[in-house]
């Protein structure tokens, strides 16, 4: 792996060992369930039959939310083998072993099949790949399928990530990228973004792209 990778292995593996998914707690899971379903039923982030990669994928959070057939296939990619053990044992509690495969890499170098997937998600992880993202982005051109999508979300919105991870010592530097560096980006890489939604009064962020080979200006979305 590339020495960025190495580090965030250690970095990941060593917050695995605390992180827990705000939708696991039994006291606040049930309303963080309900509006994060909401949020990917309004946007069809899972299509039906769909060919997933849920790249930096921690312990399987999206899961939770593509079970009951709602995808085809998943595959679960993470740099942290702590993290993608979280992954495999929330596949299992949810019956979905057979719809998941598990691979441990770096997310730029995934040695994953190109042209492969339907859809490529990226959830509550893209701020942590920082300098990376347009190696990051190149790599998610290369295994979408013509037409394939991108979709890109957080659960907060940009203004309330940034100042929570400069609050932060580990993550002060783990900042989301400006919509015009991510329309760059993607420009670049033969990707067509779509739509970008950030407004705090809603407070998420979801970005959407396409593999066209063309580049457009994000449909930004505003109340």
């Amino acid at each position: 792996m590339r020495p960025e990778a190495v580090e965030a292995e250690k970095t990941w593996n060593r917050v695995g060992q605390r992180y827990t998914n705000a939708w696991d707690n039994p006291l606040t899971g049930d309303a963080e369930r309900q509006r994060l379903t909401a949020i990917f039923e309004q946007h069809n982030v899972f299509t039906p039959g769909a060919i997933i990669l849920d790249l930096a994928c921690g312990k399987g959070t999206l899961l939770t939310f593509a079970q009951n057939g709602r995808i085809g296939f998943v595959t679960e990619l993470d740099v942290s083998p702590v993290m993608l053990a979280g992954a495999k044992a929330k596949a299992d509690e949810l019956g979905m072993a057979d719809q998941v495969k598990f691979v441990v890499a770096d997310a730029q170098e995934t040695g994953l099949p190109g042209n492969a997937y339907d859809t490529v998600i990226i959830f509550n992880a893209l701020p942590h790949f920082k300098s990376d993202i347009p190696g990051l982005i190149g790599e998610i051109s290369r295994v979408l399928k013509p037409n394939g999508r991108l979709i890109i979300a957080h659960d907060l919105s940009r203004e309330a990530l940034n100042k929570k991870h400069r609050e932060r010592e580990e993550f002060k530097e783990d900042l989301v990228p400006s919509k015009e560096s991510l329309a760059q980006a993607f420009s670049q890489r033969r990707l067509q973004a779509e739509e970008w939604i950030d407004t705090p009064s809603i407070d998420y962020i979801l970005v959407t792209a396409r593999k066209l080979g063309t580049d457009t200006l994000f449909e930004h979305n505003e109340e």
